[in-house]
């Protein structure tokens, strides 16, 4: 087997070496914006297998190479890790970044499409001059800052032109409110008109979610797709870690019928793939499943907080801040809900820094399912809670207020001044395993389509306190 290092160097190799042997695969009118647009798997033998529907698996990205390189809104690894676990699933693949309008429609015949990029609730931008769009093929004018600027003829590709009903099994898009907002799942959505149109299972987003948490999630979300899990087993999982941003668990499914089908040479599997445990799934960081017992519903934070000291005799909810998230399954044929899954971070707390070790609480259409132990050091996170009058957060307003006018400028510069900045947020961040303090900035930015709010993000970078 290939390391991951040496199958990414392989898939730019082939790439290149493909296009030097002048082979009849031709990809045509292909954007090439800055590094790399092109991601093509060694595997790929034919580009004709993008109409191979029960063996091609596609992933797309939208990039911009800002002149400052930590700006984190790159889907490069997001988009090489999901052909990896496609791959190992059984699929040729293949991706772009930036791809055109028409590498885009070439693609949409995948059995398994992977997107990321800017969304809202009607549509998702894949590159400065396409996206998919809710109803017909459509041509915008993209502007922002008031009007000042403007992306002309961007050309969106309409969900009622493609045939998802023809044998694709999964679109996930990884992009803010491409199922909903403010968590709350919208009947207009993207999300739900895909797989109105077909497409056996639907991923996408109720809120607006953090690039800095995204590509962690999408990489453990399909890593369990590769090994043979289903599609709401892989977001579960996903969703048993802790993040610096928890938004990303604000995921939702839609579904006709089954909202945890495998994907490629799994889907036919009566059982998991792995092993007929599921326990394999949650590995040694489950620490309570109800296993199917009709225990109590919660009514209270305190009942998650008794079940937590039950399990541990020194937990104490003062030490934690408590962040809550949502991920539903729908049916599209009777649009209800078939599952809720609400969970319950507790995220240790020292000082004025919070941190990613702590607790997760999933509560299954009310009830606690299962709970999570994401901590790190226990001994380490005693010692430093002890120590917590060293991490008072005190840099001051001005420095603040630097770090947002600094971050501002580079997102503006990242996407060539053609975003709106519309907020900012500011958090302390200790790094259990590295001892390092960090503030974290985010910015929140948006576009419009003809005048109406349009795509959506929020990204942010650490500046390290020393």
């Amino acid at each position: 087997m290939y390391s991951k290092q040496e199958r990414r160097e392989n898939i730019l190799l082939y790439d290149k070496e493909r296009r030097g042997k002048n082979m009849k695969i031709k990809i045509k009118n292909v954007l090439v914006i800055f590094i790399m647009v092109i991601l093509i798997s060694s595997l790929l033998s034919t580009f004709s297998g993008v109409y191979a529907r029960s063996n091609y698996a596609y992933a797309a990205g939208l990039k911009y190479d800002a002149p400052f390189g930590y700006i984190d809104m790159d889907p490069t690894d997001a988009c090489l890790n999901a052909m990896y676990a496609y791959e190992d699933a059984g699929f040729s693949v293949g991706g772009h970044l930036n791809p055109t309008k028409q590498v885009l429609w070439e693609n949409l015949y995948a059995t398994v499409q992977y997107f990321t990029g800017h969304g809202n609730v009607d549509h998702i931008v894949l590159s400065p001059n396409t996206g998919i769009y809710i109803g017909g093929d459509r041509t915008e004018t993209k502007t922002a800052d008031g009007g000042k600027t403007k992306f002309e003829n961007v050309q969106f590709i309409g969900t009622d032109t493609v045939h998802w009903d023809a044998d694709t099994d999964l679109v996930s898009y990884l992009a803010c409110n491409t199922a909903g907002t403010n968590n709350n799942v919208a009947d207009n959505s993207l999300a739900k008109a895909t797989c109105a149109r077909g497409s056996t299972v639907v991923f996408g987003y109720t809120s607006e979610v953090h690039t800095v948490s995204l590509g962690s999630w999408s990489d453990r979300y399909n890593e369990k797709l590769g090994q043979g899990y289903g599609v709401n087993d892989a977001l579960q999982y996903a969703n048993s870690f802790t993040y610096l941003f928890s938004d990303v668990k604000n995921g939702m499914i839609w579904h006709h019928g089954n909202a945890n089908m495998k994907i490629g040479k799994y889907n036919s599997a009566t059982k998991n793939s792995i092993t007929e445990d599921s326990s394999t799934l949650k590995n040694d960081r489950l620490v309570y499943s109800s296993n199917g017992i009709n225990t109590k519903k919660i009514s209270s934070k305190a009942d998650i907080e008794s079940k937590l000291s039950e399990i541990y005799k020194d937990f104490d909810s003062n030490n934690y801040i408590v962040e809550k998230n949502t991920s539903y399954c729908y049916d599209i044929n009777t649009n209800m809900p078939t599952e809720e899954n609400v969970y319950y971070d507790y995220k240790l707390k020292i000082g004025d820094y919070i941190t990613d070790a702590g607790y997760t609480v999933k509560l299954t259409n009310g009830k606690i399912s299962e709970i999570y132990d994401n901590n790190i050091d226990i001994e380490k996170q005693e010692e430093l809670l002890k120590e917590s009058n060293k991490f008072s957060a005190n840099i001051g307003k001005e420095k603040l207020t630097t770090y947002k006018t600094d971050l501002n400028k580079k997102v503006q510069a990242k996407y060539d001044n053609k975003v709106e900045i519309t907020g900012n947020e500011s958090i302390y961040y200790y790094d259990i395993v590295n001892d390092k303090k960090y503030v974290v900035i985010s910015c929140k930015s948006e576009t419009e389509l003809d005048g109406e709010k349009a795509g959506k993000s929020i990204e942010s970078i650490m500046y390290e306190i020393k």
